[in-house]
């Protein structure tokens, strides 16, 4: 019997596949014999009976012998389950990171969202475990499972890999097609300016035909639909023709002989530039990075306004990138130090040290390659600038 239905030896679909004891017997199921679909339970009894006759005469064998076995098993259709977001290959900038899962399934009984494990690999090594039975991770919308977390445990540049490794429904029937996986990359840090052209606090002698920031960044490239610079009171935005990006030099310029901006001496300049990454907008992006900086037309003349100058501006270093040593150009007198990404300074240099305006670093070899931060002090003015040390 299958549910209300009953088949016996007689039905074109059972067959007796071996006589041999035990016998074997098969029912075979087809639309229309069997009838099942997503989330169906079926029901399915097998009955035996012996050879004991029941009355042989007048004498009452008491037979026969018989038996009963039930079992029951559900059906599952053409049910999967994988992730929406973030899509394979991504690029995020999120503080927050959101995977949302989706269970395409005709099963009407829901997912059970207390009861899904997540893995959280970094760079390959570094595994952390998420369950369901913490609601911090996961909530259930509709037929959608989100996991959430902070994004607290990479640093950009890191690859992340999610397996959703476990999971049922309401009824605990386990979700259909797992093991997961996506892989996705994390960017938080924008583009990092190496060199302007003309430099900061700079003083040439005629007016320069360009004006150039070099600028990269190692994971999702630099986007020049971000480029913009603003000059005196004029503004330029990409896709300005004055305005131009060379990607294999990682040279954003601003061209004076096409804006028409021209400038005579005893003239200061200020230029803001800003520009941002390749992140899209749906994943938290771009990241975005502005610097301000001063040039002087004639000698002296940037001197007398130095009290106009920002707090905080970009040093000078070269070469940068360097895989080797570097000199940094910092304010004379100025105290001086290199600190990592984790906020961890490397190196120190005193106010007698920076007498020329020039120090060379040479990383020792315990040192990391990577992004660090110039920082130079000198009366109420702060001085900070990034270098890319590779190895």
């Amino acid at each position: 019997t299958v549910n209300e239905d009953t088949f016996d030896l007689t039905h074109p679909n059972v067959s007796i596949i071996s006589i041999s004891p035990p016998i074997r017997l098969m029912l075979s199921g087809s639309r229309g014999v069997i009838e099942g679909y997503a989330s169906d339970t079926m029901t399915v009894c097998v009955h035996a009976a012996d050879r004991v006759d029941s009355m042989r005469g007048i004498c009452d064998l008491c037979g026969p012998n018989d038996t009963t076995y039930c079992f029951e098993f559900y059906f599952i259709d053409s049910a999967y389950t994988e992730f929406m977001a973030p899509s394979e290959g991504e690029i995020i900038a999120c503080d927050t990171l959101e995977a949302l899962i989706m269970i395409f399934d005709r099963d009407p009984d829901r997912p059970d969202d207390t009861t899904f494990e997540m893995q959280c690999i970094v760079n390959d090594t570094d595994t952390t475990v998420f369950t369901g039975s913490d609601s911090v991770f996961f909530t259930l919308t509709r037929i959608n499972v989100m996991f959430k977390t902070p994004l607290d445990f990479a640093s950009s540049g890191d690859s992340i890999k999610l397996v959703l490794i476990d999971g049922k429904d309401t009824t605990g029937r386990p979700i259909f097609g797992l093991p997961i996986v996506v892989q996705f990359i994390v960017d938080n840090e924008p583009p990092i300016m190496f060199e302007l052209t003309p430099a900061h606090l700079e003083t040439i002698s005629i007016s320069p035909a360009k004006i150039e920031v070099k600028v990269i960044d190692l994971v999702s490239g630099v986007d020049p639909n971000t480029l913009s610079f603003h000059l005196g009171t004029d503004d330029f935005t990409w896709p300005d023709p004055a305005l131009s990006w060379n990607a294999t030099d990682s040279l954003a310029a601003l061209d004076l002989t096409i804006s028409g901006d021209t400038f005579t001496t005893d003239t200061i300049i200020w230029v803001r530039f800003q520009i941002g990454d390749n992140v899209d907008s749906m994943s938290c992006g771009p990241n975005t990075t502005e610097t301000l900086w001063v040039f002087c037309i004639e000698h002296g003349k940037i001197r007398q306004s130095i009290e106009y100058i920002p707090k905080d501006y970009t040093l000078r270093s070269y070469p940068n990138p360097f895989n080797a040593s570097c000199k940094i150009y910092v304010p004379v007198g100025s105290e001086c130090e290199i600190i990592d990404i984790n906020g961890r300074t490397v190196a120190t240099y005193n106010s007698e040290e920076t007498q020329s305006g020039e120090i060379a670093w040479l990383p020792e070899k315990s040192i990391s390659a990577g992004v660090y931060t110039v920082r130079a002090e000198i009366d109420v003015r702060t001085s900070t600038g990034r270098i890319l040390y590779v190895k």
